[in-house]
């Protein structure tokens, strides 16, 4: 058996159990401590390492700050630090109405946020705006504006997509989704038509050919969709992707409220008020369903409206926030009243099952649909009141390491935390929720029946975020446990559990107690339990009794007993035995005098439990019987009646037909059962186990599986109690009469499903006496290295006790012995090693394992050789071919070329900027991770020509601002206008009377040409629009610039001018039309500006279409000595549009800048 300690040590000799936990962990139950607002958050977006939040509210406080304790305006935006959870102090924009949705740029530059606002920064903005992600400020490209609510947002690097209650954007019609250029700002011609009703949720394919649509509606571009799916990205054509029929939500009161992609599938949340007429949905919870091909993987069938849903990227979980109260139909908790709320829950990204009937009415049935598995994590978060829906939490997001909620709440787990919480992963989290019970609710009981022995039996406990906890058995005063078991529990599944004490003193008073400890170390102790042993005269406890109390029965009935009661074993309660049993009958166990009871067929010929007990919803029930009759019967199960009347509900129950096959039946809202293919009523001993669990449901005889159904894996939720020989059978297949006729013996039930091992081990006793050893499987993974080998047999297993040891053959002659699984071994001589383990087991079994070592000799270091070609010229080549490895192959070149440049592979070539010495460096790497550099030096002279001062290509991503020219300095530019990308710097003149600038202020000089292109991407309307040159700016003084002139017509002409320090103009030369020269949208326009001397200043520039040779004479000339501009300046760039364009926005695109020093 596999032991798992959950962060506990045993101490020697302490017998353990356990079973397995969940590889990959929640974020723990823990509220950190996260800004609170006074309102309502709607949506988040997680950007690095701060979390935006969207929403309703004016002010945000320190977390544990009382409302209206230091408090700091906040109008319906702000964000704050992931890791810390304190408000960012210099993010704060303002909108002037709520925001319902929120999205970043790729690039976590900008910040989307759409909503019912008309304001942003005070300036008008409908419904839809774009930030900066670091100031707040508004991007002023982006002035479209919704006619309705914007909902939902998904930003790509190209396209931004909006969706929401609205019909027209930007003076357009988009019937509630919408696209944007996410350069220009601009809407595009891409158009879906949704209909009727709102969209609430957008998600992008995972390879980017459609946009996922979720919401209210009934129609995209006319075609049946019940609130959800899908538009091709291309043209807005309605694609075939659909969840429907399979899930559906749509109407005014019915929808689909989120959607999101992990790259394989597609999950949604959905709600319903299905007291609405013209609404309808089949789903309130979240469904996962393929990306591609939309078949639905599972739904997450917990009745209650879910807002959002949010799958953790790289782990296995999804988050949703809503009020999910009854998971019943998965194996979840049930309905109460008054009903229990879970605000926020977690689940498996994969189906584990299948969804079984609902027994609720109002809600529709999906039965045979994947079920996800409820992970624990069940924080108890309050109900809010701010919006009035008397809700909580309405969004969830985050990484991999942190989940945000949002929402109205006002507490978590009974701290006050209003509106934002933090959870982490258990690495990072403080681990301080525990078990969750405590007092009278964990009393032990404890009992003794046999000879130097004592059962305690006491219920589970439960955590906020530990689907398993372990209890350590305290005897006396003593904190060291006598034992441990590791169990899953949930709070509306509570398992009982038991462990026998054995080498006790006769007569002799004990006491107990039991400690709960989750995996952060958090414990309860339960209240204490007194028990005095046995006497001397009672009989000790036989192989098989200790067999089966050892594997933790939730009850155990020997069926020995001469008269009186039948006692539970694990010492929890009694069970009656009515008058028609038969005791003192031969018993099942070979060399154990332990008696069998008989029935006879009669009502009255029944057992039946003391203690009604809340029916385990994983489970295994096990019991002998022998039997000729073809009466059939009930062997064990548990029904609601504690006596021999027929019980009005039951299930869990082993039954036996006519046919002597047998039957194994649960009711997960529907009769479930399988049935063996064998007959067993041959009047001799049989075993039979029946379990429902994560294997589904399973029925061995005679160690045998005989019967299975992989797609139940859970019972109902129900209590009763266990009968032994009879009970109600009405409605299941294949029963004949109700009351067995035979005999039965050593009748168990417990908490989880006993897998293969444990089974054969009890048949193997209960037939021979002896457990029969199962060998050890060895399992083995070697790697070979230089002249050396590791070994590790990790994933050897022993079913039924433990590995003592691990013998090693290396395959050179040599062997070793070690007690842990994992060695090395040493090699005089490179070759390929047959090695092979023997593992040898606790009783002397063994197995074998082999594996290959491919041992190789120490690695011979590369040599990198360098060639060079070019210089003296700036340009040079040079080639890394002549390196070498004498043992093996050079697998990677790393240039570098002294002035910041770097290449790789074998060749490459550099261009240096300047006349000087640079070192050449190469560094070589061979197969096997050797290393070796070579160094060379080289001199270069750049040839005669104008010495460069400044050069742009522009060829890289900037979202706001130009960033850095590539030679030259950073860009000053006007924010939220200017952007890099596609190879050119892009100034977007958004309205009528537009100025955009750029300044590139760190390179000076009183003698200089300054050169460009630039394109429009249309011709202004009305008076035309600008482009200037900027010759020479002097800091608080002025500039010189070249004014082209862009007529709405398709003119060019030129100007020159000088501005004061106010910026006011004063022409230096006349207006000049650059004859022939004719421009439209696209048009590729050059400019050259020279600005050369001091006392006066030499102007004179030139405008021509780039498609066509720089033209020899100047274009206007002129010579100015205005003494503030006389001396060292620098340059730039602009663009201007009219205040009579009526067609804005206008985008002027520049590339090619290039400033030249002039002697």
């Amino acid at each position: 058996m596999t032991i798992v300690a959950v962060g506990l040590v045993a101490a020697p000799g302490v017998a353990t159990a356990a079973e397995p936990v969940f590889a990959d962990p929640t974020v723990t139950a823990d509220p950190l401590p996260t800004v609170q607002i006074d309102g309502v958050a709607w949506a988040q977006v997680v950007v690095g390492n701060t979390v935006f939040v969207a929403g309703e509210f004016t002010t945000a406080r320190p977390a544990g700050a009382a409302a209206g304790v230091s408090t700091t305006p906040r109008s319906n935006l702000l964000a704050y630090n992931l890791t810390t959870g304190a408000l960012i102090t210099t993010w704060a924009p303002t909108l002037d109405a709520p925001a319902y949705s929120i999205a970043a740029s790729p690039d976590g530059t900008r910040i989307y946020v759409g909503g019912d606002f008309t304001r942003v920064n005070n300036v008008a903005r409908n419904r839809f705006a774009v930030l900066n992600a670091s100031t707040g400020a508004l991007v002023t490209a982006f002035s479209g504006g919704a006619n309705a609510a914007v909902r939902s947002i998904v930003a790509t690097a190209s396209v931004v997509y909006i969706a929401g209650n609205f019909n027209t954007v930007a003076g357009q019609s988009r019937p509630r989704v919408a696209a944007f250029n996410a350069s220009t700002g601009a809407i595009t011609s891409w158009r879906v038509s949704v209909q009727p009703r709102q969209v609430d949720a957008i998600a992008l394919s995972p390879n980017g050919s459609a946009l996922y649509i979720g919401g209210r509606f009934d129609f995209i571009n006319g075609v049946a969709r019940q609130g959800i799916g899908a538009a091709a990205t291309s043209n807005g054509a309605t694609t075939s992707w659909t969840v429907n029929p399979e899930i559906f939500a749509y109407g005014y009161a019915a929808g689909i409220t989120s959607l999101s992609t992990d790259g394989n599938l597609v999950y949604g949340s959905s709600f319903g008020f299905l007291l609405e007429e013209d609404s309808d949905t089949n789903l309130e919870g979240v469904f996962a369903a393929d990306a591609v091909t939309a078949d639905v993987a599972w739904v997450e069938d917990c009745h209650g409206d879910t807002y959002s849903v949010f799958a953790n990227p790289g782990r296995d979980h999804v988050y949703v926030a809503g009020h999910p109260h009854q998971c019943a139909n998965f194996g979840g908790y049930p309905e109460v009243s008054p009903r229990r709320f879970q605000w926020a829950l977690a689940f498996s990204k994969s189906a584990v099952g299948k969804v079984q009937p609902n027994s609720q009415s109002g809600y529709y049935s999906l039965e045979g649909q994947g079920a996800s598995e409820l992970r624990s994590f069940f924080p108890t978060f309050t109900r809010g009141t701010f919006t009035g829906l008397e809700q909580s939490a309405f969004s969830v997001t985050g990484n991999g390491r942190y989940i945000v909620y949002g929402g109205e709440f006002l507490a978590i787990n009974g701290r006050a935390q209003q509106g934002l919480v933090r959870f982490a992963t258990p690495d990072t989290a403080p681990r301080d929720v525990g078990p969750s019970l405590s007092g009278s609710a964990l009393q032990p009981t404890a009992a003794s029946y046999a000879r130097g022995t004592v059962q305690v039996s006491w219920p589970a406990n439960w955590d906020r975020d530990d689907d398993t906890l372990t209890y350590r058995v305290l005897r006396g005063s003593s904190s060291t446990p006598v034992y441990q078991v590791t169990r899953q529990s949930r709070f509306w599944d509570l398992p009982r559990l038991s462990f026998t004490d054995s080498g006790l003193a006769n007569g002799t008073s004990y006491t107990y107690r039991v400690e709960a400890v989750d995996s952060g170390g958090n414990s309860v102790v339960s209240p204490a339990v007194t028990v005095t042993t046995t006497g001397s005269g009672t009989a000790q406890l036989g192989a098989y009794a200790t067999a089966v109390l050892g594997d933790n029965p939730s009850a155990y009935w020997r069926l020995g007993e001469t008269s009186g009661s039948a006692p539970d074993w694990t010492s929890y309660g009694t069970a009656t035995v009515a008058d028609g049993v038969t005791r003192g009958q031969q018993g099942a166990l070979v060399g154990d005098a332990n008696a069998a009871m008989a029935f006879t067929g009669s009502s009255t010929s029944r057992i039946y439990s003391t203690r009604r007990i809340a029916g385990p919803l994983r489970f295994s029930v096990e019991a002998w019987f022998r039997t000729g009759s073809s009466a059939g019967g009930k062997i064990v199960g548990l029904g609601s009646t504690s006596g021999t009347t027929n019980s009005s509900t039951y299930d869990r129950h082993i039954y036996m037909g006519a046919n002597g096959r047998l039957n194994f039946g649960v009711y997960p809202n529907a009769v479930r059962a399988i049935t063996s293919p064998a007959a067993y009523n041959d009047d001799r001993w049989h075993h039979v186990v029946a379990s429902v669990g994560m294997r589904g449901m399973e029925m061995y005889v005679d160690g045998t599986l005989v019967a299975s159904n992989p797609d139940v894996t859970f019972a109902q939720l129900a209590s009763g109690y266990w009968r032994i020989g009879g009970d109600n059978l009405a409605t299941w297949p294949n029963a004949a009469g109700e009351n067995f006729v035979g005999r039965i013996d050593e009748v168990a039930t417990y908490s989880r499903q006993l897998d293969q091992v444990e089974i054969q081990r009890h048949l193997s006793i209960g037939t021979t006496g002896t457990a029969t050893n199962l060998l050890p499987l060895a399992a083995v993974t070697v790697t070979g290295g230089e002249l050396s080998a590791a070994a590790d047999a990790s994933d050897s297993v022993d079913l039924d006790g433990t590995i003592a040891e691990y013998r090693w053959s290396w395959g050179d002659g040599q062997t070793s012995t070690t007690t842990t699984p994992t060695t090395t071994h040493p090699y005089v001589a490179a070759g390929t090693y047959a090695v092979t383990v023997t593992v040898v087991d606790d009783d002397g079994g063994t197995d074998q394992a082999s594996g290959s070592a491919v041992v190789s000799a120490p690695n011979k270091l590369p040599t990198a050789a360098i060639a060079v070609s070019g210089p003296p010229a700036l340009a040079v080549s040079v080639n890394g071919s002549g390196s070498s490895d004498p043992d093996g192959t050079i697998s990677t070149y790393q240039w570098t070329f002294g002035d910041g440049g770097t290449a790789t592979g074998p060749t490459a070539t550099h261009q240096y900027l300047a006349t000087g010495t640079y070192p050449i460096t190469l560094t070589v790497t061979d197969n096997r991770g050797g290393v070796d550099t070579e160094t060379v030096s080289v001199s270069v002279v750049a040839p005669p020509g104008p010495v460069i001062l400044a050069a742009d290509a522009f060829e890289r991503t900037v979202a706001d601002g130009f960033g850095t020219a590539d030679v030259g300095g950073a860009w000053t530019t006007t924010a939220g206008a200017t952007s890099v990308g596609s190879g050119t710097g892009a100034m977007r003149m958004g309205a009528a009377g537009s100025v955009v600038s750029a300044r590139l202020p760190g390179v000076t000089s009183t003698s200089l040409r300054e050169q460009v292109t630039v394109t429009l991407d249309k011709r202004p309307a009305g008076s035309g629009g600008w482009v200037l040159v900027r010759g020479r700016i002097v800091d608080g003084a002025g500039e010189y610039r070249l004014k082209i002139a862009l007529s709405s017509g398709g003119g060019v002409s030129a100007r020159l001018f000088r501005t004061n320090t106010a910026g006011a103009e004063t022409a230096v030369s006349d207006s000049v039309t650059a004859t022939g020269v004719s421009y439209n949208a696209g048009t590729v326009l050059a400019a050259a500006f020279e600005v050369v001397g001091t006392s006066p200043t030499t102007l004179r520039a030139k405008v021509w279409n780039a498609a066509q040779a720089e033209p020899s004479a100047w274009l206007v000339q002129a010579t100015d000595a205005t003494a503030e501009l006389q001396g060292a300046g620098h340059t730039g760039l602009a663009a201007l549009l009219s205040s009579s364009a009526s067609n804005a926005p206008v985008v002027a695109r520049f590339d090619s800048y290039r400033i030249t020093a002039v002697p």
